[in-house]
């Protein structure tokens, strides 16, 4: 067996083996980087990707696409790195040397890794630019519910009683009112309330604008039931000797007077101060 092990023909064996191993190790490397560096020539497609847009929020509105799509195309080691860090990318729309107007705008993309091909669909999307506008409005005053039976409700007192809106122009000529909601059910005083200005179109439609403040306080000013009725002087005795009442004349002839309506709707006039003619000596 020894004799076998070293003899020249074994030893050929032997070395061919370490040979092979080595070969195929050698090659097993190269084709494993051939297939990290594989250029994939399907492209991958990323669905609904949020774009951006780059304006002056302060002075204009912009209505665009909100989505579009992307499609990478490269190394296969380079989109397994974007599949990890795919938060690092953003497309988006730079408007800051666009006016008011309709206008068609290439859509850009930055952050993807090096050796990706990037295209994005739609290539450029249409949109539309408005200029903001600021207005002066007045407050309507919405009253929900009933007072209690027999109370009434007065005109609301709105504080401030104007607003300042911040819109498009185009939104401007379709608003309608901005306006505070109160409720006043069942109230048997008066009623206030911080109430939210919400705007609507001039067809009811609500209306997304900012508005300035954004809560107002309203009063609703609340009347308890009432009647007018006469005044009735309540006279007692007689004026002292060498006295004489000629007549008895008062400045107010009707009095109002406030209370549960089943008592005050029984009155047929109001009983006012007495007067004792005893203590009357002069006009």
């Amino acid at each position: 067996m020894d004799k076998w092990l070293f003899s020249n023909t074994s030893l050929r064996i032997i070395s061919l083996l370490i040979a092979s191993v080595l070969w195929m190790n050698l090659n097993f490397d190269n084709w494993a980087e051939k297939q990290q560096e594989k250029v994939d020539d399907t492209p991958k497609t990323i669905r609904s990707v949020s774009l951006k847009a780059f304006y002056d929020d302060n002075q204009y509105a912009v209505s665009f696409p909100p989505k579009v799509d992307i499609e990478l195309q490269g190394k296969q080691s380079a989109l397994n790195y974007q599949n990890i860090f795919a938060a690092n990318y953003e497309v988006f729309i730079d408007l800051t040397d666009y006016k008011s107007g309709k206008h068609l705008v290439p859509v850009q993309y930055r952050g993807f890794s090096d050796g990706i091909s990037v295209k994005v669909i739609p290539e450029s999307v249409n949109i539309v630019i408005e200029k903001r506008v600021t207005k002066e409005m007045a407050i309507d005053v919405k009253v929900d519910g009933n007072t209690a039976s027999g109370y009434k409700a007065d005109n609301p007192i709105v504080k401030p009683f104007r607003a300042i809106v911040i819109l498009t122009e185009s939104e401007y000529k379709n608003i309608g009112r901005i306006e505070a909601t109160v409720d006043i059910d069942n109230a048997t005083e008066d009623v206030t309330q911080s109430t939210p200005l919400k705007a609507f179109g001039k067809k009811g439609n609500a209306i997304d604008i900012q508005i300035f403040p954004t809560v107002v306080d309203v009063t609703v000013p609340i009347t308890s039931p009432f009647v007018t009725v006469p005044l009735k002087l309540d006279v007692i005795n007689k004026p002292v000797k060498g006295f004489s009442i000629s007549a008895i004349n008062t400045n107010v002839q009707e009095v109002t007077v406030y209370g549960p309506r089943d008592l005050i709707e029984e009155m047929n006039f109001y009983l006012g101060p007495q007067i004792n003619l005893m203590d009357i000596q002069n006009s």
